[in-house]
């Protein structure tokens, strides 16, 4: 296996006006392969390949409203090239389920996003963000023989798989197993839809002769001066992805 890589990466950015930025770029990223620590099967069942991905990229941050509104849009494509999937297997030696690094042959990964954030005044502002994810193997199968997982992903071809003993007086091991195709099914993990929105006050805290603190500054001369803070009273997120956020048992159907 290799231990270094070359992951290139172009970016332009172009001032359209003083309140528009525009930015585009296109990377190569790469994690590099290894082996499954399952007991059981040939050194060469073990080995997973190195994930490679090319990832393209386009923004625009733009401001409104002498700088009080904020409103940036992206969108994205990411092509994976035999990224690495956690499945579950049987471990030969226990008996037990347990997960196992493969290779998906083809994953792509589109989408957009946008985000605003708007300050009507000093002592408000508002944010809200939205992203939109369409993430899929495009071609990926993979010889699996846990029943949790062949249920949840609908399909299965059976086929006998041949295991050599770990000792060379036994007999080698034969096992019904379903070759499982996930090709067309959505990433695990991957919502499809997230929103984001939060909100943050600012405001003066004054301390008086009493030592109580007011959130108005404090007009008495004798006051101390008052401090700056702020709160943000609240912050949520939501997203959309039922099966999809699972750790991976078999990929959820694409929506």
């Amino acid at each position: 296996m290799r231990s270094g890589f070359w992951t290139p990466r172009l970016a332009i950015d172009f001032k359209a006006s003083d309140d528009a930025l525009l930015f585009a770029s296109v990377a190569q990223a790469k994690k590099p392969g290894g082996y499954a620590s399952i007991g059981g099967g040939t050194l060469a069942d073990k080995v997973f390949d190195e994930e490679s991905m090319k990832i393209y990229e386009a923004r625009a941050k733009t401001e409104w409203m002498y700088n009080r509104l904020q409103v940036n849009v992206a969108a994205h494509f990411q092509d994976f090239a035999k990224k690495q999937v956690q499945v579950v297997v049987i471990n030969e030696l226990t008996g037990l389920p347990t997960t196992k690094t493969v290779n998906a042959t083809k994953t792509e990964v589109k989408g957009f996003e946008i985000d605003a954030i708007a300050a009507p005044n000093d002592n408000f502002s508002l944010t809200l963000g939205y992203t939109f994810n369409y993430a899929k193997y495009k071609n990926f199968k993979d010889i699996t023989n846990p029943v949790s997982t062949v249920t949840r992903a609908g399909n299965c071809t059976v086929t006998t798989l041949v295991t050599r003993a770990t000792t060379p007086t036994l007999p080698a091991l034969e096992q019904n197993s379903c070759i499982i195709d996930y090709s067309g099914r959505r990433l695990e993990g991957a919502p499809k839809h997230n929103v984001q929105l939060g909100g943050e006050v600012r405001g003066d805290l004054g301390v008086g002769r009493n030592g109580l603190s007011t959130l108005k500054a404090v007009t008495s001369p004798a006051a101390s001066p008052p401090l700056r803070t702020s709160l943000k009273f609240w912050h949520t997120g939501m997203s959309t992805c039922a099966l999809a956020c699972a750790p991976m048992a078999g990929a959820s159907p694409a929506m």
